[in-house]
């Protein structure tokens, strides 16, 4: 049984998400804002000096300074979820450039992009970039979940199925099994917190984290709060999600990885913290 506890409060872990008018803002900042609308996945730099944002204005892959205010397009073209690897250097991304979905990956310095991993390589069209602490990258490619390098090399592949209430007794744990599937559609994997991925089942519209340890999925949330999109606090403590309506409140919310408490924050959608600062356990 889930004890959801709900209450508003204030967090200190920076994030920055897309507001109800479909800009990207910065958590506690409001002078903070994107250039353009119909924002769509924002991720925040491990300095927190810049994000990094695509548009469904012109399908380009854009970065803000947040020092300066300044905004440059990256990259144009049919792009998705750019995300900043750990160390800030690379910005990782889907893009479909020849009808498949690839990962690739823009030097900020140079502004030169590169193929990472392609669709028929990775066996289905990759989405959802997760830069990991370690450097690898999580990312969902057709019903698969991969672990590559940066170079795109596979160093292990999973198929997580979300658990149907109706075939189990235990409606609160399950384990991977084979096939695509009633996977975590969308593509909501996210960092990797001592071996542990969270995610959210597109169908049950629930919250489940995966221990890599033990192969086995815990929901953490009701299915009945639509929650999507979830990422860690940049100190690894909690989880940021967007869902609702609960109690009349639909916006963004955080979560302890148990599932013992959840916290209304704000109005808005597709939170994003950077990759965690947090160090893994040993």
């Amino acid at each position: 049984m889930l004890a959801f506890v709900l209450a508003i409060r204030t967090i200190t872990s920076p994030f920055v998400y897309v507001d109800p008018s479909g800009f990207v803002r910065l958590f506690g900042k409001p002078s903070v804002r994107s250039k353009v609308g119909q924002a769509r996945q924002p991720d925040l730099a491990p300095d927190r000096q810049s994000f990094v944002y695509w548009t469904e204005t012109d399908d380009t892959l854009r970065e803000q300074n947040l020092r300066t205010g300044k905004e440059r397009i990256l990259v144009m073209g049919n792009v998705r979820s750019g995300r900043y690897a750990a160390d800030g250097k690379t910005i990782f991304f889907s893009n479909d450039p020849k009808d498949s979905w690839d990962l690739y990956a823009v030097d900020r310095a140079t502004g030169k992009s590169r193929i990472v991993l392609a669709e028929k390589s990775a066996g289905g069209s990759i989405s959802a970039p997760r830069p990991q602490m370690d450097g690898t990258i999580v990312v969902i490619a057709g019903s698969q979940v991969l672990r590559i390098d940066q170079e795109g090399k596979v160093l292990w592949r999973t198929t997580v199925t979300p658990h149907d209430p109706d075939d189990d007794m235990d409606p609160d744990v399950m384990a991977p099994s084979p096939g695509s599937g009633n996977r975590f559609v969308g593509g909501w994997w996210t960092q990797d917190m001592d071996e542990r991925l969270v995610g959210s089942d597109g169908t049950a519209g629930a919250l489940w984290v995966y221990e890599a340890s033990t192969f086995r999925c815990h929901r953490i949330t009701p299915r009945t709060i639509h929650a999507s999109n979830p990422c860690w606090t940049r100190d690894g403590k909690e989880v940021l999600y967007a869902g609702g309506p609960v109690n009349g409140r639909k916006g963004i919310w955080s979560i302890q990885p148990n599932g013992m408490e959840t916290h209304f924050l704000i109005r808005g959608d597709e939170p994003s913290a950077g990759v965690p600062e947090a160090q893994r356990s040993k």
